[in-house]
């Protein structure tokens, strides 16, 4: 059996995103499938992204063992994929509209009053996809002809107008024009900061896709949450502290880009067919810094999931700039003394230490507690209690050159 599995196993998560796209968006227009029940021709035309072109795409498939044997399109992308976003459309067109219960006879349309049904992620502008298409298979035939007295379809170069407004403006189909919030959550296990997002207004929805998501914002195209919140993704449509948020992941993928290749294209420098595509992140380094700038006129989420914290819950917090109160005890005895630090984390950027406390993420210059920073990071190798502990030969050297610097930023 064919099915977007099959799709997906021979596109990338980019190209299969822009494929979804056009299908949904009612780019793929005059469907022709013709074969027997194991290998099936299909052919139409789609309308390019932008509007401008007509791209005509054909496709051989193994209905019995899902394999895509044979992909051609008009397009320039055609050479460079097996698979091209525009034969990816039309199949995916095709494993909608093959099945028997979409192709009923003119009669049975006329007598159930019905239309094939769409899927979640199927935007505004999808009844388009019916117009003009002609699809056959299996010695059953599903025509526009059978639509014509029951719905009236939008134009392509209708379609076309609709979709440049809507570049233009906070356009959410369904929902109505309303600020989208994209939401921050941090994971911080083991010293390794992790980052996932929430998105939606009253209601707030996993972003499933990362790379998917800023995709669908460079390409201002459509993506859908759960059943219902599906809205095309301009950057208008987000609200100021979402839109810090996404100039902080394309500047993520345009330097994971810059590490890992040397080729680009899109006006934002991103790679876009070479994003990871995962539900979360990982951040270290200036990538830290970059996403505490962008949150710091900001609320976010974060658990901390360590030794110390058996049983770690996510709270809200906030940025700040002032050092955190530190506390330290110094414990003298016959062989020595020991020191024990009151627990806090930390959290090492390249610029910036953030220290973890009660609600608020303090947000240091590195320049400005130099002095401290290699204390700082003994403390955070979780050193057990028994090798906090200077013997008496050492003490004098504690005392000249430790205590001075500790007295600066503990209490003591």
């Amino acid at each position: 059996m064919f099915d977007r599995a099959n799709i997906r196993k021979e596109t990338t998560p980019a190209v299969y995103v822009r494929a979804r796209s056009l299908y949904t968006s009612g780019h793929v227009g005059n469907v022709n499938a013709t074969g027997d029940l194991s290998s099936v021709l299909i052919s139409g035309s789609i309308l390019g992204s932008h509007y401008d072109k007509r791209y005509l795409a054909s496709a051989n498939i193994n209905v019995n063992t899902g394999d895509i044997i044979e992909c051609k399109c008009s397009c320039p992308a055609a050479s460079m994929f097996r698979v091209c976003k525009h034969c990816a459309a039309l199949l995916l067109y095709y494993v909608d509209h093959h099945d028997s219960d979409y192709m009923l006879s003119s009669s049975e349309f006329a007598e159930e009053n019905i239309l094939p049904e769409t899927s979640a992620t199927e935007s505004f502008f999808n009844k388009n996809s019916y117009e003009n298409r002609n699809v056959s298979g299996a010695g059953r035939t599903f025509s526009s002809e059978k639509l014509s007295s029951h719905e009236k379809y939008t134009s392509f170069d209708t379609l076309k107008l609709l979709r440049e407004y809507a570049n233009n403006v906070n356009f959410l189909p369904f929902q109505g024009a309303s600020d989208i919030n994209l939401e921050p959550h941090l994971s911080l296990k083991n010293d390794k900061l992790e980052l996932e997002f929430r998105i939606g207004q009253s209601k707030k929805y996993v972003v499933k896709d990362i790379g998917s998501f800023i995709t669908a914002v460079n390409e201002n195209i459509v993506l859908s949450y759960g059943k219902t919140f599906s809205f095309v993704h301009n950057i208008s449509a987000f609200d100021s502290s979402s839109r810090d948020l996404i100039g902080f992941l394309y500047k993520y993928f345009k330097e994971k880009a810059a590490r890992t290749s040397s080729f680009y294209h899109g006006y934002t420098g991103i790679d876009l067919l070479n994003i990871p595509h995962k539900r979360t992140i990982e951040l270290c380094g200036h990538e830290i810094d970059d996403f505490m700038n962008a949150v710091k006129n900001s609320t976010f989420y974060l658990k901390k999931d360590d030794y110390r914290n058996p049983y770690p819950q996510e709270r809200i917090y906030t940025i700040t700039y002032d050092m955190p109160d530190l506390s330290m005890s110094i414990t003298g005895s016959d062989e020595g003394i020991s020191f024990d630090v009151k627990d806090f984390s930390v959290i090492e950027g390249y610029d910036y230490f953030f220290f973890i406390e009660s609600g608020n993420i303090h947000m240091i210059d590195i320049k400005d507690i130099n002095d401290i920073i290699p204390f700082l990071r003994f403390n955070c190798k979780r050193v057990p209690a028994r090798e906090k502990f200077i013997a008496k030969a050492a003490i004098p050297t504690f005392i000249g050159t430790m205590l001075p610097i500790l007295k600066k930023y503990f209490n003591i």
